[in-house]
């Protein structure tokens, strides 16, 4: 690690001359008190900036710094000491100038400060000036975002937490787990490997069964009806919703290239008249959803898809062939609406409750040299357009999604993986962070029951309850528009 340079800066950032009136005292003794000394090389500084301060301490600072030859640090300093040093990104030199092309697409503070939480100061050199900018964290413009994610900074919007309403032990610690609400929404049920099935009620939280399956078993789903529950991956168990007896286990398959394989990936139809599974990487078979007799791939499914997943409506579907190629299908056409991304094997998915919107994570190629996770986009049904990038804190991807979830409005998209994440689906913009306290963060299933409470289980086998309602009471004042990606 090179040694971090704190050389005495220029006193301050020189404001823009705007030809208004001199800024406010106020407005000048703040950013004088909190700008920051850095590398004279330096063309942005970021300093966020908690007024009280964290933890109450009143000599607590922190800067991060992108210089003229790509390095980057940071630095903190409280009242227990400095720390600094070489931060991770190093920028190469034709990316320097890309930078600071969006010096210039940041809005003007108009020499006014934002509420006093959350500020977040920029220095930066464009056109051989220096300015000065300040900024709401809880409300930063798109350019601002477009800074931040670009200079490796790390940071973004400060994003609210809520506490859950109320948690349940569900059994012992798990590896991977899965989550289904029944139709009416009155019954859901978790699985997780090394786990039983379990069957609970939705408005007591009380459990009502339990069933120990063979081989792993974090999927899950219910029939259209609500009269069926497919569960288990390796092997899949089908049980009747009226007693929460088994059905039926659907054998290893016994023909084909991937001979040894269990089925996984229980689909039901819209109809409800077959019961799809995947086995392997590139097979698809349907069955019977009453007698479980196996079957031809019905119409609606296209001649070459490996996955199916339709949308509640039966009106669309997400498929994906053996290229690996994902598609966005129109189930009463029979044809293609529009590629959605070619050559990925990881991804999820989640129309909206109206069907206009499909939410669809996956892990783009580059990402996966890069070290990167999942990308989440939103994109309209209807011809496939993407609408918006949902991004952690508004700047970043996913190093684990499993679980998406619409509000019955289809204004909200719930996404569960490492953390918990609410998003307003008209502005793109993250608006809470629902806390797990006591859990190690990782979000297996999702579901909306009958009371309108979340029901999120996580990897301690912890099932946590939200009060869906509060939250979006909570969130409704905050709206900023956002760009398309």
């Amino acid at each position: 690690m090179s040694r971090f340079h704190c050389i005495a800066f220029l006193p301050l950032f020189a404001l823009a001359a705007t030809g208004a009136t001199p800024p406010p005292e106020t407005y000048t003794h703040w950013v004088a008190t909190h700008a920051a000394s850095a590398d004279p090389l330096a063309i942005l500084i970021i300093t966020p900036v908690d007024d009280p301060p964290p933890h109450g301490d009143t000599d607590y600072h922190a800067s991060y710094t992108v210089s003229a030859d790509g390095r980057t640090s940071w630095e903190s300093s409280n009242s227990f000491g400095h720390r600094g040093g070489d931060a991770a990104k190093r920028f190469l030199p034709f990316e320097i100038p890309l930078l600071q092309l969006l010096f210039a697409t940041l809005p003007d503070d108009h020499q006014r400060l934002p509420p006093p939480a959350h500020r977040l100061l920029l220095q930066f050199q464009w056109n051989g000036r220096s300015f000065s900018r300040v900024y709401d964290r809880q409300n930063l413009p798109q350019p601002v975002l477009d800074v931040l994610r670009e200079s490796g900074s790390g940071m973004g919007s400060f994003i609210p937490t809520i506490a859950p309403a109320s948690s349940i032990p569900a059994g012992d610690d798990e590896v991977e787990g899965g989550l289904a609400v029944s139709p009416d929404r009155k019954h859901f049920a978790t699985v997780a490997n090394a786990q039983p099935i379990a069957v609970w009620d939705a408005a007591t939280h009380r459990l009502i069964d339990r069933h120990r399956l063979s081989g792993l078993r974090n999927e899950i789903a219910f029939s259209p009806n609500g009269s069926q529950l497919v569960a288990g991956e390796s092997p899949c168990t089908v049980f009747n919703t009226s007693s929460w007896e088994p059905l039926f286990t659907f054998a290893r398959p016994s023909a084909g290239d991937n001979v040894g394989y269990y089925y996984y990936d229980p689909i039901f139809t819209p109809d409800g008249q077959h019961l799809l599974l995947r086995w392997g990487d590139d097979h698809l078979a349907a069955f019977d959803a009453h007698t479980f007799a196996g079957l031809p791939l019905p119409d609606l499914v296209p001649p070459g898809a490996v996955a199916f997943h339709p949308s509640p409506n039966g009106s669309f579907a997400v498929i994906q062939t053996k290229d690996r190629n994902l598609s966005l299908w129109n189930l009463h056409t029979h044809k293609i609406i529009a590629p959605l991304y070619a050559g990925t094997h990881r991804w999820i998915d989640a129309f909206s409750p109206d069907g206009r919107i499909l939410a669809l994570a996956y892990l783009p190629r580059e990402n996966t040299a890069e070290g990167r996770g999942l990308d989440l986009l939103l994109f309209r049904t209807t011809d496939g357009a993407p609408l918006h990038q949902l991004r952690a804190g508004d700047i970043g991807s996913f190093e684990h999604l499993d679980t998406l979830l619409w509000s019955p409005d289809s204004c909200h998209l719930l996404a569960g993986g490492d953390g918990l994440f609410l998003w307003n689906t008209t502005t793109g913009r993250q608006e809470v962070i629902l806390d797990t306290p006591g859990s190690g963060g990782q979000c297996y299933g999702l579901g909306l029951l009958a009371n309108n409470q979340i029901v999120v289980d996580v990897e301690n086998h912890t099932l946590f309850f939200y009060d869906l309602p509060a939250i979006l009471e909570r969130v409704a004042p905050h709206v900023v528009a956002v760009s398309n990606p």
